[in-house]
């Protein structure tokens, strides 16, 4: 069986699960959750936290 998943993030203090479906081609290509800046999820947290998250901030964040 292939598997497009990566190891779960999470330690004592969280509080949060978001959780996903498969990784996108450009998440696997990053080895990073949600790598591509276009995706979906970028937008629901700049909803949730009534802000604009800079495109390039979100490429650098992701990236490194």
């Amino acid at each position: 069986m292939e598997s497009h998943g990566f190891e779960a993030i999470y330690d004592k203090d969280s509080k949060i699960l978001i959780l996903g479906s498969f990784p996108s081609i450009v998440s696997r290509k990053n080895n990073f959750y949600y790598a591509n800046p276009t995706n979906r999820f970028w937008r629901v947290l700049e909803i949730l936290f009534n802000t604009k998250l800079d495109s390039i901030i979100l490429h650098y964040m992701i990236r490194y």
